[in-house]
């Protein structure tokens, strides 16, 4: 089967990196490749600010790491 390609706005994805949040099965769904995320430079310069201003960057680093696995 396919996986389903998807945008993120930021909000929703910032929402969606965190496990007690009720939309954590999104993220859970990119790991398991059941949905196949859509992105662009922009979009990812965006990711990185934005979870660099709430998580720091460590997190930030091995999130955006994992996202840039797919543009490769």
């Amino acid at each position: 089967m396919k996986a389903v390609r998807v945008v993120l706005d930021t909000n929703a994805f910032l929402v969606s990196l965190a496990p007690k949040f009720r939309i954590h099965w999104i993220y859970n769904y990119l790991i398991d490749g059941k949905y196949e995320i859509c992105l662009s430079t922009e979009i990812l310069n965006e990711y990185q600010e934005i979870i660099s201003q709430r998580y720091g960057l460590t997190k930030t680093d091995s999130v955006l790491d994992f996202y840039y696995s797919f543009r490769m």
